[in-house]
């Protein structure tokens, strides 16, 4: 698990510089928290974060933690790792400014993605995760990367006409 989350950081750092602004600077560090930590800590404390990895959200605490990214202007990177994502609804908050969104571990379905299509224009999508049997109708989505997925054979070919850039890597197929 520790070599699959050091490369996925790896993607997501290569994913990160495709979006840089050289006149800026960037001094936000990038930390793991829990579902608890995010929800209980001042937004005064977490307000100017740009980049927040999110560990182990479940589907009780999925409200409560979406709505709070929401409120964090500054947020462009995110990143859920071991979280149960497969409850999400098209409907549940998506933070205004993410660039970047990463899943690494734990569960997504078809909501998840049908989710994930509503995140800003030109974000960039990186799928460390079972995902095969979904329908990847991502809507504004151009940059896509596979890392240690389980992923349909069926949606190779969809994927590869609709994305800009798709990227697989150590991706097992599955015959649908």
């Amino acid at each position: 698990m520790r070599v699959q989350k050091l490369l996925l950081m790896c993607v997501l750092i290569f994913a990160q510089m495709l979006h840089a602004e050289p006149s800026r600077r960037n001094d936000d560090i990038a930390f793991t928290v829990s579902p608890e930590w995010l929800m209980t800590t001042s937004i005064a404390k977490i307000r100017d974060l740009e980049t927040l990895s999110l560990d182990g959200l479940t589907e009780k605490d999925r409200k409560a933690a979406l709505s709070r990214l929401q409120e964090l202007p500054k947020l462009t990177t995110l990143e859920f790792y071991s979280c149960d994502l497969s409850k999400i609804a098209e409907s549940d908050p998506v933070p205004a400014k993410v660039k970047t969104v990463l899943i690494a571990g734990g569960k997504v379905s078809q909501g998840t993605i049908g989710w994930l299509a509503r995140f800003p224009s030109g974000t960039t999508l990186i799928f460390g995760c079972d995902v095969h049997g979904l329908d990847f109708n991502l809507g504004k989505f151009s940059w896509l990367t596979f890392d240690g997925c389980k992923l349909s054979r069926s949606s190779v070919t969809k994927l590869i006409e609709t994305m800009t850039q798709v990227t697989f890597k150590e991706v097992t197929l599955i015959n649908d």
